[in-house]
């Protein structure tokens, strides 16, 4: 690389070249005249030496002591949130990823993600999610790649317990006009999120846990099903017969 420019006394031009002398473990990444960026692949200390000459057949070797340190690890942390807190069937997390690296110029230019060990996918966003999670044991992982070539990865591992199907009964109150239904359902590991009720086999819009049936409506006998569902979408059936 070289340059040239006009000296003030004679106004002949002069043209300096500018060599990196030894390039054992050191390459250039970026050069402008007479400064350089360099990248070094090996710890320890270098000895820099440029080689400057002009078209006047002049030249000089200047050096300099670099001492290039370790690389500090990446520090990485997984922020994670569950579909449910008491992390149950169907599971699915969400993931973001915190990274804090060695050079204030770095940046991350992949996440690989792995799930028990398999690939599942790379991207460049710090958010992620993986849905769906079976019963059992799972390790999750994530692989950082950053633009200086650093590689440091992170890991946790999530036990999906299998969902608690709710339960229930219905309270039956009469008077001589109707039957006042109330149904009762528990989750022990969740909520009750819907009910709904069923007549001699037909689907009521009514979705409230508390119903009524006017007795000169009814004929014979009569089959009630009602029905709670949970928020892992699990549900239970109670069935009450009813006689005007």
């Amino acid at each position: 690389s070289s340059y040239t420019r006009k000296t003030k006394a004679n106004d002949k031009l002069i043209q300096y070249t500018f060599e990196l002398e030894n390039t054992h473990g050191v390459k250039v990444l970026e050069q402008n005249e007479g400064e350089f960026v360099l990248q070094f692949s090996e710890v320890g200390m270098h000895d820099i030496k440029f080689k400057v000459t002009n078209n006047r057949g002049q030249s000089k070797t200047v050096s300099q002591f670099v001492e290039v340190k370790p690389t500090t690890p990446l520090e990485i942390e997984i922020v994670k949130t569950f579909s449910n807190e008491f992390l149950r069937y169907p599971l699915d997390a969400s993931l973001r990823t915190r990274v804090w690296m060695a050079h204030p110029e770095d940046r991350v230019s992949l996440y690989k993600w792995y799930l028990d060990g398999e690939f599942v996918l790379e991207t460049r966003r710090y958010r992620e999610s993986i849905a769906d999670l079976d019963v059992g044991t799972h390790n999750i992982k994530v692989e950082v790649v950053t633009e200086f070539g650093q590689v440091g990865s992170k890991d946790f591992d999530v036990t999906v317990i299998p969902n608690t199907k709710p339960t229930g009964h219905i309270n039956v109150k009469e008077t001589d006009q109707y039957f006042e239904l109330y149904l009762e359902c528990e989750d022990s590991d969740g909520r009750i999120v819907a009910s709904t009720w069923e007549l001699n086999g037909e689907l009521l819009t009514h979705s409230h846990n508390i119903i009524q049936f006017n007795k000169d409506k009814l004929n014979g006998t009569n089959s009630v099903i009602g029905r709670c569902y949970d928020d892992s979408y699990d549900v239970v059936e109670i069935n009450q017969t009813l006689m005007p």
